[in-house]
């Protein structure tokens, strides 16, 4: 999580499939972007309705009320730069 740790290292790997290599193209011209991907190493399949955040000293809070990774799709969306 970024607002945790800013500096975190990621890498990025296109799978090309039907996307050709020069769809690219043009992407280092912004400082940032959205980048929706799917989050397939979280582990289990659990999916909780209420969760306690850290970040929200513990409160229980619902699943789609915080950035928690239990979620009921492994879709994720990410500002990235």
């Amino acid at each position: 999580q970024s607002g945790i740790v800013p500096a975190a290292p990621a890498r990025l790997r296109v799978l090309w499939g039907t996307n050709p290599s020069h769809s690219l193209e043009g992407l280092g011209g912004f400082s940032h972007a959205w980048l929706l991907w799917v989050f397939d190493r979280n582990g289990g399949a659990a999916v909780k309705a209420k969760v306690r955040p850290p970040r929200l000293g513990g409160a229980p809070t619902g699943v789609f009320g915080c950035r928690t990774p239990h979620r009921p799709n492994p879709v994720r969306l990410s500002l990235v730069s």
